[in-house]
């Protein structure tokens, strides 16, 4: 990845950060490519959207944005699932989470609010958006 790949990585996710309800982060090892496509099957199911991050690129996303005490959760292989409205991406993955052993929560943000695993698993009994 050369440095204007990089940038527009950075660029993109700082856009992810700024425009979604949450951001839920979650480690993923050991998880196949079926796996992640029936992850990614399921949120998209409910609006919402899963994506692979290198973790020295969304840190640098992060700096200086309301949600940047999640930074020190980049650590090892993560993603990140996020959706314009608050519920979606939370619900879609504590449930996944609850079936895989390999899909660990890690916490996440909306706005300056910074969640720990307990945090976002509240955020996904909120009833649904589309109710």
């Amino acid at each position: 990845m050369d440095r204007k790949q990089k940038q527009e990585m950075i660029n993109m996710l700082e856009g992810i950060f700024d425009n979604s309800g949450s951001v839920v982060m979650a480690e993923y090892s050991g998880m196949t490519v079926a796996e992640l496509t029936d992850l990614r099957a399921q949120l998209r199911e409910n609006g919402a959207t899963i994506k692979i991050v290198k973790n020295r690129l969304a840190k640098i996303a992060l700096k200086g944005k309301p949600g940047e005490g999640v930074a020190e959760l980049f650590k090892g292989p993560v993603a990140i699932a996020y959706a314009e409205d608050v519920i979606s991406a939370p619900k879609v993955a504590v449930k996944f989470a609850k079936d895989s052993d390999l899909f660990n929560i890690l916490g996440g943000f909306m706005g300056e609010e910074v969640f720990d695993v307990s945090g976002i698993e509240a955020l996904s009994k909120l009833p649904s958006p589309k109710n």
